[in-house]
């Protein structure tokens, strides 16, 4: 196997942040963890994981009302199930403060800012849509269709 070549990861992140203009800010805590905050609600976080060469982003969703519960939980591994057709975004309960996540792994090897912020971007978009349809706040159109904030649009 050959060794992935070297990226200057904290670099393309601050590059990203020109890229995305929907980012409110990005907050590096060295060595291996960023945050990046869009449209002002979603916190994307972004972990280096070295040893497997990839960034693992994750976006907290929150809970569903007691009532959708069972509903919710049907769904989230509905879409794990769908691994082929959604690129490999992943649910999942968060045991420690029991949250709703979303989680996709990037591949480090041929990785670029433009790549990157596309990535973060729809990234971004599928957490506020997924929070919509977790709070079981229905868009319009018997919630058929969502309108994201001006800066996810």
């Amino acid at each position: 196997m050959t060794p992935p070549l070297a990226l200057d990861l904290p670099a393309l992140i601050e590059e990203i942040g020109v890229l995305l203009v929907e980012a409110d800010q990005i907050r590096a805590y060295p060595p291996d963890y960023w945050v990046i905050v869009v449209a002002e609600t979603i916190g994307i976080d972004l972990w280096h994981a070295a040893d497997e060469a990839k960034l693992v982003l994750s976006a907290e969703l929150g809970l569903p009302p007691a009532a959708a519960e069972a509903e919710t939980w049907k769904l989230m591994l509905q879409v794990n199930a769908l691994w082929r057709e959604n690129g490999g975004l992943r649910m999942a309960l968060d045991e420690a403060g029991g949250t709703l996540t979303q989680t996709y792994d990037v591949p480090l090897d041929g990785l670029n800012a433009e790549l990157l912020a596309a990535v973060v971007r729809s990234f971004s978009l599928a957490a506020w849509r997924w929070r919509q349809v977790i709070a079981a706040e229905p868009g319009p159109a018997g919630g058929a269709t969502f309108a994201p904030p001006a800066a996810l649009a």
